[in-house]
């Protein structure tokens, strides 16, 4: 059973996160080992398995970089595209060398926060337009096309973090 299954919500990459939550809680009245134990005491081990993967579920879902690569595992395994891994274009590291030097100049020049919260967001900003962009791709079937900007963001949203700390 796949965890959209789980949840008893639609295989997409856009989900309704306060169905996610309501069926997780509802999930976890029934699986919790503390609730079913009490229930069923013969039957502990199966509980804790299932309240664990209920939890792994969730946290799979409930994000959407991890929910993407999850969808495209479902597909991959039901045949409907080829495992590719995608080489980084000279592209790519030239914007990451840009944002790399942007940094140094906030160092060099003790740049006020106003400035460096405003270049956060702004990369805070390009990540959700990739988001928005592989939900597209989704919708419309394009699942090689969001297993690319997929990959993408992965090294985006890696260099965010290090840009971030």
């Amino acid at each position: 059973m796949d965890y959209f299954t789980l949840f008893q919500i639609p295989k997409q990459f856009q989900i309704n996160l306060v169905v996610l939550e309501k069926n997780f809680y509802l999930l976890q009245k029934k699986y919790h080992p503390d609730v079913y134990k009490k229930k069923n005491p013969s039957d502990s081990n199966n509980c804790n398995f299932f309240s664990a993967k209920i939890n792994k579920a969730y946290n799979i879902l409930k994000d959407k970089f991890s929910r993407a690569k999850y969808l495209l595992k479902i597909y991959k395994n039901e045949n409907k595209i080829v495992n590719k891994n995608y080489i980084v274009t000279n592209s790519f590291l030239n914007k990451q060398f840009k944002l790399y030097e942007i940094i140094e100049t906030f160092k060099i020049k003790k740049e006020n926060i106003k400035n460096i919260n405003n270049f956060i967001k702004a990369i805070e900003n390009k990540i959700n337009y990739y988001f928005l962009k592989i939900a597209q791709e989704f919708q419309l079937k394009k699942i090689i096309e969001a297993q690319k900007t997929l990959h993408y963001l992965f090294f985006k949203k890696k260099y965010y973090l290090k840009f971030k700390n």
